[in-house]
């Protein structure tokens, strides 16, 4: 009778160093990947958030029809009747350019006005016509 050579002692060193070589490697290269994904993730949620703000501000114009004005710094804040109702900041890292200040009159801009968004290598821009319409674009 002859006895089958069996190797019923589980798993070498040799075989868990490759496999945890291997783990570690993917790691390395998903993590850069992953926080690109979460940077724009971060942008495009508060480039919506400042086009609702924006586009409810509009709307409040034309209805109550009153001036607007809603200045682009660090932070954005609105300004009903020349007082200060309401600042909206950006999340951390997140800048915005130009600065500068959009008039709305009767749900109406004077102008028409973009707002860039960036964070890290990744861009959104707001677009604002003279008929008070938002679009964005990342």
């Amino acid at each position: 009778m002859k006895k089958l050579l069996t190797n019923n002692y589980g798993y070498s060193l040799i075989d868990l160093t490759a496999s945890l070589l291997f783990l570690a490697l993917v790691i390395t290269v998903s993590i850069p990947v992953l926080s690109e994904i979460k940077n724009r993730f971060d942008l495009k949620r508060n480039t919506e958030e400042l086009k609702a703000l924006i586009e409810k501000e509009i709307i409040y114009s034309g209805a109550a029809s009153r001036d607007i004005k809603i200045t682009i710094a660090k932070t954005v804040s609105v300004s009903k009747d020349n007082k200060a109702t309401l600042v909206w900041k950006p999340a951390k890292g997140i800048t915005l350019a130009p600065h500068g200040t959009i008039h709305i009159h009767s749900g109406l801009t004077l102008s028409p006005y973009s707002i860039r968004l960036k964070k890290g290598a990744a861009g959104c821009k707001i677009s604002i016509s003279l008929r008070g319409r938002v679009q964005t674009k990342c």
